[in-house]
């Protein structure tokens, strides 16, 4: 598999991050879907039939925990990178083999990060 051929769905909902998340993924080859900025929009992703290599969710939507989004990602395996600028790393207990990215976090720091849950083979 080719890195053009994973998919990365993106949750965040700061326009600037998710700009910058979408621009390094996009020139490392990836496939990106979204960004996705509402609860709403994210959790029908999340349930749809589409396919997913990796999700990068923030864990504040406007206000709005994403860990309904997160746990439905996760019911149909996909690998989760859950990113915060608060701490809650704890909560991600139940998410085994999930990773976690503290903001502020470099752009090599989610490359690394997709590149760890989703080898390119």
């Amino acid at each position: 598999m080719t890195p053009a051929a994973r998919r990365i769905l993106i949750v965040e909902d700061e326009p600037m991050i998710a700009s910058l998340i979408v621009m390094i993924l996009e020139d490392s080859g990836f496939v990106v879907v979204g960004p996705l900025a509402t609860l709403d929009e994210a959790l029908l992703t999340a349930t749809s039939a589409e396919h997913f290599d990796v999700a990068i969710v923030d864990m504040d939507l406007h206000g709005l925990s994403a860990l309904p989004v997160a746990e439905r990602l996760r019911d149909r395996g996909v690998p989760i990178i859950f990113s915060s600028g608060g701490s809650g790393a704890a909560t991600i207990d139940e998410f085994s083999g999930s990773l976690w990215l503290q903001k502020p976090f470099t752009l090599e720091a989610i490359v690394a990060a997709v590149d760890q849950l989703s080898p390119a083979k």
